[in-house]
């Protein structure tokens, strides 16, 4: 469905419920409002922004961001259990291949989804490129648009390697990070990516073009 809309709802949700519960339990005031910037352009992932805090408290105010995304699902839907409870989940193709969306989808990348698509390459399927060809037609996420961001890759590969090694450090267990990092950590991570993305995408194209 459309993200501006699943945004509105999930706002109502929240204000109906969240902002009650917390103020009843915790004593937090809060506030829930659709995210406004830059960001909120892009077409893979919509942002609600919700804040708490203790009235008369300095320094207390807790900011949450809430993402909304849209997976395109070219499998059909996986039904799983979890203790007794039923789920309608995505494929383990569908789930790697919006990992690459949302790296090229999002205004602002999150280094999560780089080190993301380095654990989980092994998920592509053989016909991902088409697959995920035909996705980003439907997201309307024209050439243009993925070339600044190829681009923005290969240009600035100091700063992308550096955020995805914070991501390794602050976010991996600590034996899976040393893992890692003894084999050259967020560098090695980025370079995986940009083979990935050149295999998926067409990266080479973008990089000899400039």
């Amino acid at each position: 469905g459309d993200l501006k809309e699943k945004q509105r709802k999930l706002i109502d949700s929240f204000e109906r419920g969240l902002l009650l519960e917390v103020s009843r339990l915790l004593g937090y005031s809060g506030s829930i409002s659709a995210h406004t910037g830059p960001d909120a352009e892009s077409p893979a992932v919509q942002v609600v922004d919700i804040s708490f805090w203790k009235d008369d408290v300095p320094y207390s105010r807790i900011e949450i961001p809430v993402e909304v995304t849209c997976i395109k699902c070219a499998d059909q839907i996986e039904v799983r259990t979890v203790g007794g409870t039923i789920y309608a989940t995505a494929s383990e193709a569908d789930m790697i291949e919006s990992k690459v969306i949302a790296i090229l989808g999002r205004i602002t990348l999150r280094h999560r989804d780089i080190l993301d698509v380095f654990l989980f390459q092994d998920r592509f399927r053989s016909d991902s490129a088409q697959r995920l060809k035909s996705k980003l037609q439907a997201l309307r996420i024209n050439d243009n648009y993925l070339e600044k961001k190829l681009c923005d890759l290969w240009k600035n590969s100091d700063y992308h390697a550096k955020a995805t090694q914070e991501v390794i450090d602050t976010q991996l267990d600590a034996e899976a990070a040393t893992q890692l990092n003894d084999t050259g950590g967020g560098r090695v991570v980025l370079n995986a990516v940009m083979n990935i993305l050149n295999q998926y995408i067409g990266l080479e194209k973008t990089n000899e073009s400039n």
